[in-house]
């Protein structure tokens, strides 16, 4: 049967009867009977390519787009694996920052389902694999792949990595996860592999990480504690600690600001720096650093959409307590005069009093929009959360994006003759659509 690549992706909902389950022993058995050559039986994986894997609760979509784009700035053939996507499945797999083709997907699934035999895989163990088949079909120098949940037991652990990122640590998923910092960290600690790089990107380190790392006998690189970065007016620099048996040189100086904006960005910048030394490439310098910097993109991360006569539109999928305070930050720098307007929504299974509760104080009106998911939350519930957290601030209710944003620029802004300002400039009010990448995808899919 010839299916389109819409008619793979329902029928690999249904595949396996669950939606979610973490284990690796399904995949790396399909695995073995497509490449018996890279994943020989009771024997160490044999890989074409060098494997960056990147988990951790948040940063982690922005670190992988400074890796991309500055080994691509170094002429390495790089493929990226991401989850989940915007608009198009396509983005989840790329190479040299070029989606995959529907035909070529498709292919790659009609030879997954030819080889599985009668083992099971979940929807994203099949994309996964079908990530690992294009990679080695196009010779793929470096592949970066993203930890989807949790990190021990998800699919793309199925692959030894050379280095290992855990960019931060914070309460998400606990259903899977667990309920604590500790638990949480240990099961992203999975990641990483014995007597090689393991790096760790933020502040305060779980002491249940950084056990792990040490039982695998892992070079363990801590962020500001082994290596930092300085700002300065027109340029940044990272220092590290000398004992680094590879690393950047003990400074690397005149960074270029990166086009990504939002706070902590830069830190993100310095975790991708730091790490891809670790692979012993050839090719990377300060120049192709700054190149890359200076290309990466990623969406819905702080991603300013527009600016018009209205309003200033940023989108940003802060979906859990930690990313919420990072919005908070980013939003309170530089001042702002104007009005902020949130467009809101999230998945019933976050902490979304927790993401309310960071966020409080920090708009003048909150519209939500309702979205179209079996794990979506009902937006009269929505609503009392908000009102229960944020206290006096309007709430509206609306079916999807367009709805909430037309009546948002007609009834809030424009209607509301905004004042001039002492010096003759118009203030333009801001709003933000954060949340769910469901509902940025809305917003990203009005605008573009």
């Amino acid at each position: 049967m010839v299916r389109t690549l819409e008619q793979w992706l329902v029928w690999l909902e249904s595949l396996h009867p669950k939606e979610i389950e973490l284990g690796l022993e399904r995949i790396s058995q399909v695995a073995s009977l497509i490449y018996p050559k890279f994943f020989p039986a009771n024997s160490t994986q044999k890989l074409p390519f060098k494997v960056i894997t990147v988990g951790g609760t948040n940063g982690k979509g922005s670190t992988i787009a400074f890796l991309q784009s500055i080994l691509e700035s170094s002429n390495y053939k790089t493929g990226v694996y991401t989850s989940p996507h915007f608009l198009k499945f396509n983005e989840r797999i790329q190479v040299d920052s070029i989606q995959i083709k529907d035909d070529v997907l498709c292919d790659i699934f009609e030879q997954i389902e030819q080889s599985r035999k009668n083992i099971t895989l979940t929807y994203f163990e099949y994309t996964t694999l079908a990530a690992l088949i294009y990679f080695i079909k196009e010779k793929c120098e470096v592949i970066i792949l993203e930890v989807g949940l949790g990190g021990r037991l998800d699919a793309v652990n199925m692959l030894d990595s050379n280095v290992s990122l855990v960019t931060t640590v914070d309460l998400d998923h606990q259903d899977w996860l667990g309920d604590n910092i500790e638990t949480i960290a240990y099961e992203k600690a999975g990641i990483f592999r014995k007597n090689n790089i393991a790096i760790y990107g933020d502040y305060n380190v779980p002491k249940s990480l950084e056990k792990y790392a040490n039982k695998l006998n892992c070079q363990f690189l801590k962020y500001n504690i082994d290596y930092s970065f300085s700002q300065m007016a027109n340029d940044w620099s990272i220092t590290c600690k000398e004992s680094f048996k590879k690393s950047i040189g003990t400074k690397s100086s005149k960074l270029s600001f990166p086009k990504l904006k939002g706070y902590l960005q830069l830190k993100n910048d310095t975790n991708a720096i730091i790490l891809l030394p670790q692979l012993e490439l050839s090719n990377i310098d300060e120049k192709s650093i700054n190149k890359g910097l200076e290309n990466a993109f990623i969406l819905g991360r702080y991603q300013h959409l527009l600016t018009d006569k209205n309003a200033t539109v940023y989108t940003d999928v802060a979906h859990n307590p930690q990313a919420a305070q990072v919005l908070k930050n980013t939003l309170s720098m530089p001042e702002f005069v104007g009005k902020t307007h949130a467009i809101f929504s999230i998945l019933n299974d976050k902490d979304i009093k927790g993401v309310i509760a960071k966020l409080s104080g920090c708009f003048d009106s909150w519209s939500i929009i309702q979205l179209d998911s079996n794990r979506s939350i009902k937006n009269l519930e929505l609503k009392k959360i908000i009102q229960s957290v944020d206290k006096n601030k309007t709430v509206a209710c609306y079916n999807n994006f367009s709805e909430a944003y037309v009546n948002l620029i007609n009834t809030k802004i424009v209607s509301a003759n905004r004042t001039i300002d002492k010096d003759g400039v118009k203030i333009v009010d801001r709003i933000i659509i954060f949340g769910s990448f469901l509902t940025v995808s809305q917003a990203i899919n009005y605008f573009k």
